[in-house]
């Protein structure tokens, strides 16, 4: 359904071979893209100050997701990593794990307006998260999802194992859709 959804309004479109690959793991760079148009940010430009959009000389992040990375940069969705020297960098193919899904996710949310921080509660997911700096994320997620089912496969009250592990393309268009239909609503229009 999620992924039904999404492509319906364009925020999900595929590979180039018309594969949407809902088993394959979601990379940072593909995050920015589905972030941005599910928030109506995939038009505008703010420059990006990441210096690591190629891993090799001949293997690039193309122009389009590369906007969209620095887009989400601009309105500290996706903030990079410090790289020890001062500078921080993206890691454009590196994987999405499932806390930062849910971390991204709701950044946008609330940057978009349609969300409040929540608090931190350290007893969620028996405390797991504490100390993760996804905390309040999470918190938020939960408190504007739990009528639409919360973290995908991951209910409240349960654990959530793979938190520090990578996400799936389905996983995160699950996770996407589960927020956007939690504002949307039964209009589930944008």
């Amino acid at each position: 359904l999620a992924i039904k959804e999404l492509a319906a309004r364009s925020i999900i479109r595929g590979y180039e071979d018309r594969r949407f690959g809902p088993a394959d793991r979601i990379l940072r760079a593909q995050m920015a893209a589905l972030i941005a148009r599910a928030m109506g940010w995939s038009a505008e430009y703010h420059g990006n100050n990441f210096p690591d959009r190629c891993n090799m000389p001949d293997i690039c992040i193309d122009s389009a997701l590369w906007q969209n990375v620095g887009t989400l940069q601009f309105y500290e969705v996706a903030r990079g990593y410090q790289d020890g020297q001062g500078g921080s960098y993206y890691d454009p193919f590196g994987d999405v794990l499932h806390a930062q899904t849910i971390s991204f996710i709701t950044r946008a949310m609330i940057e978009q307006g349609l969300w409040t921080q929540q608090p931190i509660d350290a007893s969620l997911y028996g405390g797991i998260l504490n100390g993760s700096g996804h905390e309040a994320d999470v918190a938020t997620y939960l408190h504007y999802t739990n009528a639409y089912g919360g973290v995908p496969d991951y209910p409240a009250g349960g654990g959530f194992a793979a938190w520090d592990r990578p996400a799936t393309r389905a996983w995160f268009a699950r996770a996407l859709w589960t927020a956007l239909d939690s504002y949307w609503g039964t209009d589930r229009t944008p």
